[in-house]
């Protein structure tokens, strides 16, 4: 003997589901309206953004500018302090040679006698020779012609 397969349980009535409106759709318009919107907000965000940029690099523009102008001036008024120093060196230099030279020439007037000695004339002056007399004593003659 097979057995039977339980009966099905009764079937309970079927409702009829209520039927929902659908919300109205947009039209063509108003969604063209919506997406112009955003896109203009974006853009204004992307303006707002790029302007923000261009500020800020023209002020560090501006800011190198006149950093490099305040360099500028300072490296030309290390220049002209620098100048300045260097002619004070040179000068002070000069005066420094000037005055070991004055020493010597007047250490060679103190060697030097007052009056030559004979023996220091190799030849006799003529009328007209100019004389020169060196340090040291020596004597220098100038014939008439020069």
């Amino acid at each position: 003997v097979v057995p039977l397969l339980p009966e099905p349980a009764p079937l309970e009535p079927i409702e009829k589901p209520e039927i929902l409106e659908l919300p109205e759709l947009p039209t063509l318009e108003q969604i063209t309206e919506t997406v112009i919107e955003i896109v203009k907000k974006r853009i204004d965000k992307e303006v707002e953004t790029f302007n923000k940029l261009v500020d800020f690099t023209s002020n560090s523009f501006k800011n190198f500018i006149k950093t490099t102008q305040k360099a500028g001036q300072k490296l030309t008024q290390f220049s002209r302090r620098f100048i300045k120093e260097i002619d004070k060196g040179i000068d002070f230099f000069a005066f420094g040679v000037k005055r070991s030279i004055n020493l010597v020439i007047d250490q060679m007037k103190e060697l030097q006698p007052e009056e030559p000695l004979e023996k220091d004339i190799v030849e006799k002056p003529k009328p007209g020779d100019k004389i020169k007399v060196g340090y040291c004593g020596k004597i220098y003659l100038y014939p008439r012609n020069i």
